[in-house]
């Protein structure tokens, strides 16, 4: 018995590419489809669309790698500007239900650090925040890997020190629209 686990195991392993960069087809070939991108880039026009109607300045960017063809990881980074300053710092963690990674239908969790500050008054601040998002979205392949990435989801965060009552820090709901290039 332990024989016959030990070989599924490895079947999995060879085919799966576990162990590889590439985006080589397995042994076996029990689960692999057609070539994928692994990377993406994207900016969150997302985070300016919505800056820019509450009055401030706000964009994002991303870095997206397949780790296979159905999860992917991802850095973010963003920065808002209103009567305060804002930069964000986030991993994602993708899941591609269809197997098109990089690709179509995606849930994924969001954690992240970020410190908002005012240097223009005269009481300079600082409020740092930790922020859990559970998001969904579809990512729209077009012709030579350009993307639109329409994504919904829910933040919630942690403030680590002392609230300023301007900021109204809380959860809610939040839409965002990154355009990217899949390679």
């Amino acid at each position: 018995m332990k024989k016959i686990i030990l070989i599924i195991d490895l079947i999995f392993i060879v085919n799966t590419g576990i162990f590889s960069q590439e985006n080589n087809k397995g042994l076996f070939n029990l689960f692999s489809g057609p070539s994928i991108q692994q990377n993406a880039v994207s900016i969150d026009f997302g985070t300016l669309i919505w800056d820019l109607s509450s009055g401030g300045f706000g964009i994002g960017a991303s870095y997206e790698r397949s780790i296979h063809k159905m999860f992917s990881v991802m850095g973010h980074i963003s920065y808002s500007n209103h009567d305060w300053n804002y930069l964000a710092f986030e991993f994602h963690g993708r899941w591609y239900p269809f197997g098109t990674s990089l690709g179509k239908l995606f849930a994924m969790v969001n954690f992240g650090y970020g410190v908002f500050w005012d240097n223009s008054s005269n009481e300079k601040w600082a409020v740092h925040t930790l922020k859990i998002s559970p998001k969904t979205g579809w990512k729209l392949l077009f012709r030579n890997g350009i993307f639109l990435e329409p994504i919904i989801g829910y933040g919630f965060p942690f403030v680590l020190n002392e609230n300023k009552s301007e900021l109204n820090i809380s959860s809610g709901l939040g839409i965002g629209l990154n355009i990217g290039w899949a390679f």
